[in-house]
């Protein structure tokens, strides 16, 4: 009996031994497949995080030109007296 027994614990430990290798090869592609995912998100963020930048600064080249303009417009605003009053010298 006592062999029957532990031919019984060997047959189950075998298949517990199994079902873990089985469950940790699962895990392993589980990993691998999030880990190949999170790579990928990580190219498109710094792909999106470019553009974004390039936006910005788009933005900030954008505003420096209206305000270079609003700039101008105040000097010829200003210069406008100037004008009436000596027109000839500012022709």
């Amino acid at each position: 009996m006592a062999t029957f027994d532990q031919s019984l614990l060997d047959v189950v430990s075998r298949l517990g031994q199994q079902a873990n290798l089985k469950i940790e090869n699962k895990l392993d592609t589980i990993i691998d497949l999030l880990t190949q995912g999170i790579n990928k998100m990580s190219v498109e963020f710094d792909a999106m995080a470019a553009q974004v930048q390039a936006n910005s600064d788009a933005v900030d080249s954008a505003l420096v030109l209206i305000n270079g303009r609003r700039q101008l417009q105040r000097l010829l605003s200003l210069l406008e007296p100037i004008k009436e009053n000596n027109g000839p010298l500012l022709r």
